[in-house]
């Protein structure tokens, strides 16, 4: 099942191990696929190269998740789909929902439900 065909996701996770399992299901979706091990890493990646979606880990030693969030939309000149992928935050159920983000995933990650929420996700138009 080709769902993210021809689409660019970038996945940033401190953990190597998350890394690899992500590349391996959204690749195997059709997506190109580019990791960062961390928040600096993944903005600096988003700015060199344009890609159609980002999902983040929420903690991460340096830089949050939501630090890269809040980077992506004020310093991008174009604004990828938004995703949170973590087992836990900080914040409260309000708080989450005033993110500019698509879909909050918690763990364990279920395969189907991020691939699907991220096609979903991608055939909306954006809002300008």
């Amino acid at each position: 099942m080709n769902l993210l065909q021809g689409k660019t996701i970038l996945f940033v996770d401190d953990e190597e191990y998350l890394r690899e399992v992500m590349s391996d299901w959204l690749g195997l979706a059709g997506a190109t696929v580019i990791t960062a091990a961390s928040a600096q890493q993944g903005l600096e990646i988003a700015k060199q190269q344009r890609v159609d979606a980002i999902l983040t880990d929420f903690r991460m030693p340096g830089k949050s998740g939501l630090w890269l969030i809040e980077s992506v939309t004020k310093e991008l000149d174009y604004q990828p789909k938004l995703f949170i992928c973590s087992g836990f935050t900080e914040l409260s159920g309000d708080e989450l929902t005033k993110l500019p983000v698509d879909a909050i995933f918690g763990k364990p990650f279920d395969e189907s439900k991020i691939i699907q929420a991220i096609a979903s996700a991608l055939v909306k138009p954006t809002a300008v």
